[in-house]
Order: C-alpha cells, then structure tokens, then sequence
C-alpha cells in the first residue's frame, strides 16, 4: 500500500513517524519526526564514571524536499506491507520498531530483530538514523540522566 492517500499533499501525508530502539541494557535511540520537518531525537548511552544511562536529547528541522524523500522511501519500501519474522529474541539482541501514522489516522508499527537481514525495513532504519546521527553534531537540548518515559512535549498535545 502506497504511502500517498488520495487528495494529500506530501506535507501532509504523514503526520508522524518515529523510530524506538533503546535497548534496556544497551542504550540506543529514539525518534520523533512530524510532517513539518520538526524531529527530536533522544539519544542513550552508558556512562562508566557515573555508572548510569544518561541521554543526549537533540532538536531540529529537515527541509520539506527531504520529508518528501523520506515519504518517496516509505513508498519504495511498502512500509505498510513489511512483515517481519515473530520469534523469540535471543539475549542482548535489539529489536527497532518504526511506526508511521497516516492522516487518515491509519497507524502501523514494524519491529524487526537486529539479527535479521529485511531490505526495505532496514533501508528506511538508516534514513532514520542518519537524521539521529546529523543532528548529534549540534549541541543537545538536554544532556543529562535517561528518563525511560520521556517523550516530546509536542506528544504530549496530541
């Protein structure tokens, strides 16, 4: 099923897509992009010297071209006809999940094992985390211990 619904501008079209994988022993990243180009993105690592998660949160704006892109790759890849393969995890293994909601309020999550090859799920995971991996050179909008339920305050509106 294409990304695009009839009588949808590509701004419009995709209200909300984000990215969650934290692993709980491991850190990792999420991600928040809504259809204005706006994206936070919140990023977990282990600190030795303080021996606890902190995180790096970071903010910022891709151009509409590149949202257009973003939507011509979901296309590409049939992110809503992914399926990945149910089994159980094996230790230590992480397991992203992708979710894009529609403006017609369609909402699908994909979620796929690290250990596990899937073309089109992992071709839309490194677009996503390219954006985590360009916007950590800037400075953070917060930098200091992981809260395990933060989200965007824009999240919390809606």
């Amino acid at each position: 099923m294409p990304i695009s619904e009839p009588g949808t501008t590509p701004q419009s079209r995709i209200p909300l897509v984000t990215l969650k994988d934290i692993h709980p022993f491991h850190g990792g990243q999420s991600l928040y992009l809504w259809e204005d180009g706006l994206f936070v993105c919140q990023v977990v690592k282990y600190d030795r010297d303080r021996q606890m998660f902190i995180e790096r949160r970071f903010q910022k704006t891709i151009t509409q071209k590149a949202m257009k892109g973003l939507s011509d790759l979901l296309d590409k890849h049939n992110f809503f006809d992914i399926v990945t393969e149910q089994r159980a995890g094996i230790p230590e293994e992480t397991r992203p999940a992708i979710t894009v909601t529609m403006t017609s309020g369609k909402t699908k999550t994909v979620a796929k094992w690290a250990n596990e090859k899937h073309p089109d799920f992992d071709a839309i995971y490194v677009a996503l985390r390219k954006l985590i991996t360009d916007a950590e050179k800037a400075d953070p909008v917060f930098d200091g211990p992981y809260d395990p339920k933060w989200k965007p305050p824009r999240m919390n509106d809606e």
